[in-house]
C-alpha cells in the first residue's frame, strides 16, 4: 500500500507542475497578458462546447492555484469561470471524463491507465469546486453515489481504500458557496474522514 501511495504522490506532483501559469511580473507585461487572456476567453464563445469547455476549464484550474492569483478582482479567473458555467453540459463534460477514465481503469491491467485515471480525476476535481451551477451540483451528487474503490488490498474494507470518487465529489461539493450544505451527520463525518485521506495523498 505504501508503494501505491508513493506512486500516486509522484504522479500528482508531476501533474501539479503543469498547472502553473507563470504570470508576468512587470506591470506592462502583466497588462498585456491580462488583455490577451480576456480576448482568448471571449473567443471561446465561437468554438464548439467540446473544445471550449476543456480550454476554459484549464484556465479556471490554473487561475485557482494560489501561486497564480491575479491582481485586483481576478478578471481572468472570473471571466473563464462565468463563460464555462454558461455552456450547457459544462459539468456533465467533466463527470463523463471521470467515468470514462474509471471504466478504462476497471478494464485494464494498470500501466499507463493508472496515470490516465489520476490525471483526469485530479484535473476534474480541481475544476468542479468552481462550477457553481445547478448542473455542477447534480453532477457531483451523481459522483457522490459512486463507491467504486481503486484496486488495493482486498483485506481492507472499501471505506479504508483511497481515493474513491464519492469522497472526492463530497470534498468538491463542500467547497461550494451554499447557504446550507446538503450533508447529514453521516455525510459530514464521511467528509471529515475523506478530506484527511485525500490530503494524505498529496
Amino acid at each position: 500500500m505504501n508503494s501505491f501511495r508513493n506512486s500516486i504522490t509522484l504522479m500528482l506532483a508531476i501533474l501539479a507542475t503543469r498547472s502553473f501559469a507563470n504570470l508576468p511580473e512587470s506591470p506592462g507585461e502583466y497588462s498585456k497578458w491580462e488583455a490577451q487572456m480576456l480576448s482568448a476567453i471571449d473567443n471561446q464563445k465561437n468554438r464548439p462546447p467540446t473544445e471550449a469547455i476543456p480550454k476554459l476549464g484549464s484556465w479556471v484550474m490554473q487561475m485557482s492555484i494560489p501561486s497564480n492569483l491575479e491582481h485586483g478582482n481576478r478578471p481572468v479567473f472570473h471571466a473563464a469561470q462565468a463563460d464555462l458555467i454558461s455552456i450547457p453540459g459544462h459539468a456533465e463534460y467533466y463527470r463523463d471524463r471521470i467515468l470514462e477514465a474509471q471504466e478504462r481503469l476497471k478494464n485494464s491491467g494498470g500501466g499507463t491507465t493508472w496515470y490516465d485515471y489520476h490525471q483526469v480525476t485530479r484535473n476534474a476535481f480541481q475544476i468542479f469546486p468552481h462550477l457553481h451551477s445547478p448542473e455542477g451540483v447534480r453532477a457531483l451528487g451523481e459522483l457522490m453515489s459512486n463507491d467504486w474503490a481503486l484496486p488495493g488490498n482486498d483485506t481492507k474494507a472499501i471505506s479504508e481504500r483511497v481515493p474513491i470518487l464519492s469522497e472526492s465529489a463530497t470534498v468538491a461539493l463542500s467547497r461550494f458557496p451554499l447557504a446550507e450544505k446538503p450533508f447529514n451527520d453521516r455525510i459530514t463525518k464521511k467528509l471529515r474522514e475523506c478530506t484527511c485521506r485525500v490530503a494524505a495523498l498529496v
